[in-house]
């Protein structure tokens, strides 16, 4: 009998024992499993955090953010055939017409003439090889194009250096030119109050545009304005605002944030778009994106300022660079920008989101004008060269 209970007592302690040491099995197989679950998540997150670092590659004088490619291998281009004189005058490409025709300029072979002599603007077919002229400028007188679309260009005009300076519509339809808008005066100095660069947007019939004038106490303000190519009537839009640009498919521009600065981007239906952080030296719009030139101040002002291009939509970098840079330029697939020292020429595509360099050409001097899906480059190797022009598409 005390046999019998004896193995029974081993047989108990024997449960228990197994049972403690299967739970004490269970619960570190568990601690091990939530080990490796905390070891993956740190994984994961971690690959997540390499993700989003931006790789940086030193190419063509940049800092770049995305992928290279070269020209040749993802795009075509090749060499027009524009005259270098006309008119007994130079020839320079001005814009885009299509892709048949150019808006070209025609100056005087020397600098020493170029306010005196003739200077046009005009079109020329690159099928037909024929020019026409559109507009002759005046003695003296400067312009500056700075819109345009199928039916309309705009240009700033000045006869006295941009002291005094205004906004002119031509109709390519009647062949004439119209101003439409003096730009304010500073009465103490006898000058325009701001030498403005800002956008003019010409999106159909309607011009977007800014000014800049003194208020009653002194102070420097801006109002945006539109002008009607059928009624030919100027409409203030909105004062304090400035800088309109297109953007998903309507009109964008600058009113002031809580700290009083024009760093808020609002729409024409005076809803709030996007804050921008940094200084900008030049911002374009095309589509659904919104490109920048931010700058990049080396401690001190004085002692000079880097930038970098940015798509403000996504918050995401293209490049960063030491050298001087501006004329930003949008279309629905390049961004292009002027590099105002020698280079290889690169632009940026949005589709694709990288930078394509043009290698097989010389380095030089670098402009672009875009157009829809296409564009062209002005490549001039230095100074004493003349320009070669080339279609890219």
């Amino acid at each position: 009998m005390k046999k019998r209970i004896v193995y029974v007592v081993l047989l108990v302690v024997l449960v228990v024992l197994t049972s403690c040491t299967n739970q004490a099995s269970k619960e570190v197989k568990e601690e091990n499993t939530k080990a490796k679950e905390v070891k993956t998540d740190k994984n994961e997150k971690e690959e997540s955090e390499k993700k989003k670092e931006k790789v940086t590659h030193k190419a063509y004088e940049y800092d770049i953010f995305v992928d290279t490619v070269e020209a040749k291998d993802v795009i075509n281009y090749k060499k027009l055939d524009i005259p270098k004189y006309l008119n007994d005058s130079k020839v320079a490409c001005s814009n885009i017409m299509d892709k048949k025709r150019l808006l070209l300029f025609l100056y005087p072979k020397t600098d020493a003439d170029y306010l005196t002599k003739h200077r046009e603007l005009g079109i020329y077919n690159l099928d037909t090889k024929k020019y026409e002229t559109l507009l002759v400028f005046k003695k003296d007188e400067t312009h500056q194009l700075v819109a345009i679309n199928d039916k309309y260009m705009m240009l700033r005009l000045s006869s006295d250096n941009w002291r005094h300076t205004t906004l002119n519509v031509y109709s390519f339809k009647e062949k004439k030119i119209k101003e439409i808008f003096k730009y304010s005066i500073n009465k103490e100095n006898d000058s325009i109050v701001v030498d403005n660069n800002n956008n003019i947007v010409l999106k159909n019939d309607t011009v977007w545009f800014d000014d800049y004038y003194m208020d009653e106490n002194g102070e420097t303000r801006v109002n945006l304005y539109t002008y009607d190519c059928n009624t030919g009537e100027v409409k203030l839009f909105k004062k304090d605002a400035q800088n309109p640009m297109e953007y998903k498919g309507s009109i964008i521009y600058f009113v002031k944030n809580s700290e009083d600065k024009y760093r808020t981007f609002e729409s024409i239906e005076n809803k709030k778009v996007l804050d921008v952080k940094e200084e900008l030296s030049a911002i374009v719009g095309f589509g659904d994106n919104l490109f920048c030139i931010e700058n990049k101040y080396k401690g001190d002002e004085k002692q000079g300022k880097d930038s970098q291009i940015k798509n403000l939509t996504t918050q995401e970098l293209v490049l960063f660079t030491t050298r001087s840079i501006g004329s930003l330029e949008i279309s629905d697939r390049f961004v292009t920008w002027h590099d105002f020292d020698y280079n290889t020429a690169c632009m940026y595509s949005i589709k694709d989101n990288q930078i394509i360099a043009f290698t097989d050409l010389p380095s030089g001097i670098n402009v672009f004008y875009l157009k829809d899906n296409f564009g062209i480059l002005m490549n001039r190797r230095d100074e004493s060269a003349e320009p070669e022009y080339y279609y890219f598409e």
